[in-house]
C-alpha cells in the first residue's frame, strides 16, 4: 500500500490582495510543517503590488491563479477550492504565519467524523495574548471574538485554554459554545463546502463570509471545534483598513444581510430589532453612523436576493 494513502491531503488556500510585505513569511512558515501530504494555491485577487511576481521567484512550485478583477473573499476562495485535490480544505490569511504543528494538528481533528470545521488558536503579532479562540454572534449580529490573556493560561496548557475559553463564553456571554471561527486559519472537509454550495460570494468584499459558512454547517448538525494545538500568529493586515470608514460600511453592509439570510422574521422583530436599536443607543464611534446608514439602504434595496439565497433559519 502507498504510503501516502494513509494520509489525508489537504489544500492551503491563500487569497492574496496586495500581501507583498506578509506572503512571503506566511508561505515560508507553511513550507516547515512536518506535515507533508498538501499542497498550496494562492488566489490573488488582482493584486497591484510586487506580491505575485514574489511568488513566482521565491515559491515556483506554487499553484497560483491570478485573477484580472477582485473576486472577494469568498469568491476566491471557492475558487481555490475547486483547483484543490485535497479533502481537507486549510484557508489561511496572508498575513498570518503558522506553528510547527499547526497543520498536523488541525488534520489530526477530523478524525472525528461529526467534525465539520476545525479552527486555529491566533495570537496577536507581539505573541502577548491570544487574539482569537473562536468568537460569537450577538442577537444583532455583532460578533467579538474569544481572548485570552497568556498570563492566565499557557498555550502548552490544552485543558487549561478549553476550559478557560468555557468561562469567559459562560460569564461574559451566557453560552456553552462558540457560534463560529475566524477565517484568518480555518480548517474544513471539501465535502462540506460542496454540501453548502460553497462560500456566499454575496458577502463582498469580506466579512461574515465565514460565520454564514459556519452557521449552515451547524445548521446541518456538523460540530465545529477550535484546536489548541494549532497555533499561528496574526500580523493583522486588512485590505480594507481596519475601523475606517470603509471598513465599517462593508462590516455593517454584510453583518445585516446575514441577520436578513438566517434570521426568521420572528426573531427579526423580537430578538434582532430590540437588541440593534440599544446597541445603537450605546454606540460612541460617531464615524459608524453614515456607513452603518448606507449599509441600511442596501440591504433593503438587495432583500429579495438576499431572501431567496436563504437556506435555513438559525433556531
Amino acid at each position: 500500500m502507498n504510503e501516502e494513502s494513509n494520509f489525508i491531503k489537504a489544500s492551503i488556500i491563500i487569497v492574496s490582495y496586495n500581501s507583498e510585505e506578509y506572503i512571503f513569511d506566511c508561505i515560508n512558515s507553511i513550507k516547515k510543517q512536518k506535515y507533508p501530504f498538501y499542497e498550496i494555491i494562492v488566489v490573488d485577487n488582482a493584486s497591484i503590488d510586487n506580491s505575485v511576481s514574489l511568488i513566482k521567484n521565491d515559491f515556483p512550485n506554487i499553484k497560483i491563479y491570478e485573477s484580472s478583477k477582485n473576486l472577494g473573499f469568498a469568491g476566491a476562495v471557492n475558487l481555490g477550492v475547486s483547483l484543490s485535490n485535497g479533502d481537507i480544505i486549510v484557508i489561511l490569511n496572508p498575513d498570518v504565519v503558522v506553528r510547527e504543528k499547526w497543520l498536523l494538528s488541525l488534520i489530526k481533528a477530523f478524525k472525528v467524523k461529526e467534525i465539520g470545521i476545525v479552527g486555529s488558536i491566533i495570537l496577536d503579532s507581539n505573541q502577548s495574548f491570544i487574539q482569537h479562540a473562536g468568537a460569537v454572534i450577538k442577537e444583532n449580529g455583532i460578533t467579538e471574538h474569544i481572548e485570552l490573556n497568556l498570563e492566565e493560561v499557557s498555550l502548552e496548557d490544552n485543558k487549561g485554554i478549553k476550559q478557560k475559553i468555557k468561562e469567559k463564553l459562560k460569564s461574559k456571554f451566557g453560552k456553552n459554545d462558540v457560534d463560529y471561527l475566524t477565517g484568518a486559519s480555518i480548517a474544513f472537509r471539501k465535502s462540506l463546502h460542496k454540501r453548502l454550495n460553497g462560500f456566499d460570494e454575496a458577502y463582498f468584499p469580506g466579512y461574515f463570509e465565514e460565520v454564514d459558512f459556519c452557521i449552515m454547517a451547524k445548521n446541518l448538525g456538523y460540530k465545529l471545534i477550535l484546536e489548541p494545538k494549532s497555533v499561528c500568529i496574526h500580523k493583522q493586515a486588512s485590505s480594507s483598513g481596519l475601523f475606517s470608514s470603509t471598513f465599517y460600511y462593508f462590516y455593517h453592509k454584510n453583518r445585516i444581510r446575514f441577520i436578513f439570510k438566517n434570521y426568521s422574521f420572528r426573531k427579526f422583530i423580537n430578538v434582532f430589532l430590540p437588541s440593534e436599536i440599544n446597541w445603537i443607543r450605546r454606540k460612541r464611534i460617531s464615524k459608524e453612523n453614515i456607513p452603518l446608514l448606507k449599509a441600511y439602504l442596501i440591504n433593503i434595496v438587495n432583500i429579495f436576493s438576499t431572501l431567496h439565497r436563504r437556506k435555513k433559519y438559525i433556531s
